[in-house]
């Protein structure tokens, strides 16, 4: 009788082979950029062997989330049982991408399975494809963009070594400077003005999406944005004698990634003064309408009836008939012009609201790579509520002692 060999053999016996992995272990960093996890049950140990001894090691994808969509459009009922409306007029014109990044590009539901969503030719030039393997084309197409945006986020990754933009701001903070906000403040939009000679206000360049954080020594200002643009346009043909391409079918795909990256501080002892305002308004709206009663039409309709019957009897000789119409059709006719005349109802639509806020601090430095000084304005997101900017303007005054009560304002001359 011939015993089985152990499958798993001890640790310790130097002549047994062990059983070969078949999925190789993941990089640290995840999946490769573009691989799928087929790719790397079959090659992936192919992809480790080659990544040693290399450095630095491939950087891992960047995952951008879903940003936020906010809810522009609410309903309900009144207290009093009305139902309405009601919009917001500003919605943010970017999404969330990270702590310390936005993006102006706001994502919609689609944009995975169609990256051109955003753009209406390059949207118009995949959706008119008619060709008889358009399904297989489109996929083509959509793929190939998907490869390239693969493409232009590793060599981005390469200009900046590996390094996301939130890990570049870390590195600007200078030593034993430590973050003393609890959470950056969302800026929708900030601006800078000054007062010229002759009393006239003068204004810089605004940027979107900043984020403000306080540290113990400076107010930093940071714009970091990451946007992604892809678009497909028609081209001229590629082909050779013997595979003719097809009219009108030849397109160029192209995507565009950038990250800007803007960083201000402000030196705590430089900041002159804040004021903190807000602004929130609503606005209620409804249509009213005096309509004329629908039995004016019902009337001229029976009364159009009898008339033509009256009419076609009359022809037939039918004498005596054609009498009992004409006056039915007078009757009808004379109770549409009553009707038209005497009878009305009214009607509404829901109310339809609009809400607007504003919420801003402005706040007096001197600039020190103007050298002059300057007033900055904060326009907040939505996001940010009252309250939070209450906390960080608080905490700003007792991080910059001059801005409190315990000593004097700074003064500019």
């Amino acid at each position: 009788m011939v015993e089985e060999a152990d499958p798993s053999p001890l640790p310790d016996n130097p002549t047994a082979s062990p059983m070969p992995n078949p999925t190789p272990p993941l990089p640290p960093g995840g999946l490769p950029p573009g691989w799928t996890i087929e790719q790397w049950h079959k090659y992936g140990a192919e992809w480790n062997r080659q990544q040693v001894g290399k450095t630095p090691q491939v950087p891992p994808p960047e995952t951008v989330p879903s940003p936020v969509i906010h809810i522009d459009r609410l309903s309900g009922t009144t207290q009093a049982g009305t139902q309405y409306e009601s919009i917001h007029t500003r919605p943010e014109a970017y999404g969330s991408v990270g702590r310390m990044t936005t993006s102006t590009t706001q994502q919609i539901p689609g944009q995975m399975s169609n990256p051109y969503i955003l753009d209406p030719v390059s949207n118009s030039h995949l959706n008119r494809i008619v060709a008889p393997n358009a399904e297989s084309y489109k996929r083509t197409i959509i793929n190939s963009q998907f490869q390239l945006q693969t493409t232009t986020s590793a060599q981005q990754l390469h200009q900046t070594d590996g390094e996301d933009p939130d890990l570049l701001i870390e590195r600007m903070k200078i030593s034993d400077e430590e973050t003393i906000s609890s959470d950056p403040l969302k800026v929708r939009k900030i601006s800078f003005s000054t007062t010229t000679q002759n009393g006239s206000i003068q204004f810089s360049n605004s940027h979107l999406g900043v984020r403000c954080e306080i540290t113990n020594k400076r107010l930093l200002l940071i714009d970091s944005t990451l946007n992604t643009e892809d678009t497909l346009s028609k081209t001229s043909t590629f082909g050779n004698f013997f595979s003719l391409p097809r009219s009108q079918e030849s397109f160029q795909l192209r995507n565009r990634r950038t990250n800007d990256i803007w960083f201000k501080p402000i030196p705590l002892n430089n900041i002159t003064g804040i004021e903190i305002s807000s602004s929130h308004s609503a606005m209620a709206e409804m249509k009213t309408e005096n309509r004329r009663s629908p039995l004016v039409w019902v009337g001229l309709s029976i009364a159009f009836v009898t008339f033509m019957f009256g009419i076609l009897f009359l022809l037939e000789g039918e004498t005596t008939l054609s009498v009992l119409l004409f006056v039915l059709f007078t009757t009808f006719f004379l109770m549409s012009v009553w009707a038209h005349v005497m009878l009305a109802y009214s009607v509404k639509t829901k109310p339809f609201g609009i809400t607007n806020k504003s919420r801003t601090i402005e706040m007096g430095y001197y600039d020190p790579v103007f050298n002059i000084p300057l007033v900055m304005k904060l326009e907040l997101e939505d996001t940010q509520s009252l309250t939070l900017a209450y906390e960080w303007s608080k905490t700003l005054q007792q991080a910059a002692p001059q801005l409190g009560e315990s000593s004097s304002p700074l003064i500019l001359k």
